[in-house]
């Protein structure tokens, strides 16, 4: 699996516990729930914020161009939640 965060692919700078995609049809959102480790606040540097964005990439498929609309930080976890539309659209 790939992650690539503002543009630039960091699955190597990083440990995914969690990347679940769901796809869905029709007129609703997909989105994509990810839950990083962070035990030692690695994610800092990144910066994560609202309407960044975020592509899971694995064998073919492509979660395209999505946007953190939350982001909570629990004990050695970064917990994301992304959908394909920045927070103002919603």
């Amino acid at each position: 699996m790939k992650l690539i965060y503002e543009g630039k692919e960091i699955t190597d700078d990083v440990s995914i516990r969690l990347a679940k995609v769901v796809d869905r049809a029709g007129e609703n959102l997909d989105s994509i729930e990810l839950q990083v480790n962070n035990p030692e606040n690695e994610w800092s540097t990144w910066r994560p914020e609202k309407n960044h964005q975020v592509v899971i990439e694995q064998g073919g498929f492509s979660s395209g161009v999505m946007y953190i609309h939350s982001i909570k930080q629990l004990k050695d976890t970064i917990k994301m939640v992304c959908l394909p539309i920045k927070e103002e659209s919603k």
